[in-house]
């Protein structure tokens, strides 16, 4: 069972995700570029922080949702499948919040 709080975390994430697609966007855009310049394996907060200082304007990179992005592109994009070491969020597991590295 899912605790309360890691699905009130999953319903931020989805609300972060509708308010900022550009965050998406240019996390993938990034994420792309990286990968098609031969990196076979990255870290997402590696493309967080390429994303944050080349796009000072960029609205909407809350620092507790990276492994979630990470999840959500290599779904989404085929081509990024594989490229993020996630480990299990921790709020699914003892109630603490997202902390898992990716």
């Amino acid at each position: 069972m899912i605790p309360a709080h890691a699905a009130d975390h999953d319903i931020r994430f989805q609300a972060n995700l509708i308010e900022n697609p550009e965050v998406y966007k240019t996390l993938v855009e990034y994420s792309l570029k990286a990968k098609r310049a031969g990196r076979s394996h990255f870290s997402i907060r590696w493309v967080w922080e390429e994303a944050r200082n080349n796009n000072p304007k960029l609205g909407g990179l809350n620092d507790h949702f990276h492994s979630r992005y990470a999840r959500l592109i290599m779904v989404m994009v085929p081509e990024l499948k594989g490229v993020f070491d996630t480990r299990r969020l921790r709020s699914r597991e003892a109630g603490d919040d997202d902390n898992a590295r990716s």
